[in-house]
């Protein structure tokens, strides 16, 4: 999922371990997937699964152009 912050930074969540959980299982269908709401402080869908903005800026992957030093948030720099 691309994330972009109220700052300006942007990047990539990755949701896929979260499609375990019983209230994430909905999201497998993309009908149930792109009905997203931003609810300023974090995310939900019809079916009640939500992250909060906290969750989502600590673990998403930064985007930066390419040959640029990319990192992930919280884990350091990268040489890509």
């Amino acid at each position: 999922m691309q994330i972009r912050t109220t700052d300006g930074r942007s990047g990539y969540f990755d949701l896929k371990p979260y499609l375990t959980a019983d209230a994430f299982l909905p999201l497998k269908e993309v009908s149930e997937f792109i009905q997203v709401s931003n609810r300023g402080y974090f995310i939900e869908w019809p079916c009640g699964a939500d992250l909060s903005a906290d969750t989502l800026e600590a673990k998403m992957t930064a985007t930066l152009q390419p040959g640029k030093t990319t990192f992930r948030v919280n884990e350091g720099p990268e040489e890509s």
